[in-house]
């Protein structure tokens, strides 16, 4: 179930991506970074009470300068127009099937927690990790610009003729 459950994950993220791409031209790389950004900031805002400011600021930057190196280099790739070298790599994390079912087994229970406690920020946080996880996952193509409204824009004229 876990395996049926990862492939969907891994399709979903797949398809969200390749329609945000024709639509926008978003890189990947921008899409990691921004993820990591945001979850590095709240767990540099939730361990305040906990940790002083140079332990924090040390891990704040040593997780925003790893995953920044990973970002770069999907960038960097997607950018100069390396597909294959960057879908070989997507295709070798995805069989590393325990590694990212272990941790979404993982952040599962966390999560469940987290919504029954109410905590809105640490629950969008274990989410972003988890899709994290899926965003390496993310094949590259060409882009194949389309319009970000059209779709909407088509069946609102549609039901105006009726």
């Amino acid at each position: 179930m876990l395996t049926r459950i990862d492939n969907a994950l891994i399709q979903f993220h797949q398809a969200a991506y390749l329609w945000l791409l024709d639509r926008t031209g978003v890189y990947l790389g921008t899409l990691m970074m921004a993820n990591a950004l945001a979850g590095n900031l709240h767990m540099y805002s939730s361990t305040a009470e906990r940790w002083g400011f140079s332990s924090r600021v040390a891990l704040f930057l040593l997780c925003t300068g790893l995953m920044g190196m990973v970002s770069a280099r999907v960038w960097l790739l997607q950018k100069n127009g390396a597909y294959l070298a960057h879908n070989l790599m997507a295709l070798r994390i995805q069989t590393f099937r325990i590694i990212r079912g272990g941790f979404f087994a993982f952040m599962l229970p966390v999560m469940l927690e987290e919504i029954y406690r109410l905590e809105v920020f640490s629950f969008l946080d274990s989410l972003l990790a988890v899709s994290l996880q899926y965003l390496l996952c993310v094949q590259l193509r060409e882009r194949e610009p389309k319009s970000f409204f059209k779709e909407s824009l088509s069946l609102a004229g549609a039901e105006a003729s009726r």
